[in-house]
């Protein structure tokens, strides 16, 4: 019948619980919708939505939602109220864009009204930080002779975080700060 059409995806039963609140997000021809989503702390139109970490262009405003009225998830580099079409879609009715299997989204071709399946596209919770992280084998010259730097050493989680992201504060020594540099996309000291 019509739903024999799957026979390579069994049917599954997942419980369900709070969305993960950072995710990534993987394309493999697109790099525009591909990146760090975070959860946002409001929901759009009674569903969680994510909103893109690291902006390539001024103007992006990439955005992962569903749309009730589609009955799909939606990434988009306009927000959630624009009319135009979003970069990708894909057609499942889920409680979070990580129960989409992967290779199930559409994206947006060349040509604006074709849509191509990602055969490796994913949307993935991202793991919780951990409580303390090692940074060690910096090193700097200081006359002729190489020191480690005086950032190497542990550092702790502290409570609050740095634009989504985990911030860690060295544990002994000097106060440094390891924390994510957004505007960059990478981790600074």
């Amino acid at each position: 019948g019509k739903y024999a059409a799957r026979e390579k995806q069994p049917l599954r039963c997942h419980a369900v619980g709070r969305p993960p609140s950072i995710v990534s997000v993987r394309f493999e021809k697109s790099k525009g919708p591909s990146g760090v989503y975070l959860l946002a702390q409001e929901m759009h139109k009674g569903r969680c939505f994510y909103t893109k970490q690291c902006k390539m262009l001024k103007d992006d405003d990439w955005t992962l939602y569903y749309s009730p009225s589609s009955t799909k998830w939606h990434i988009h580099r306009h927000g959630t109220n624009s009319q135009r079409k979003p970069a990708a879609f894909a057609p499942y009715d889920v409680p979070d864009p990580t129960y989409v299997p992967v290779g199930e989204w559409l994206e947006r071709g060349k040509e604006s009204n074709t849509w191509r399946p990602s055969d490796h596209s994913e949307v993935v919770p991202v793991e919780e930080p951990p409580q303390a992280v090692l940074l060690h084998g910096a090193r700097r010259m200081v006359d002729m002779e190489s020191q480690l730097c005086s950032f190497n050493g542990v550092y702790t989680k502290m409570e609050e975080p740095w634009c989504g992201r985990a911030v860690y504060r060295k544990a002994a020594g000097e106060p440094f700060y390891l924390r994510f540099h957004a505007q960059k996309a990478m981790w600074v000291v």
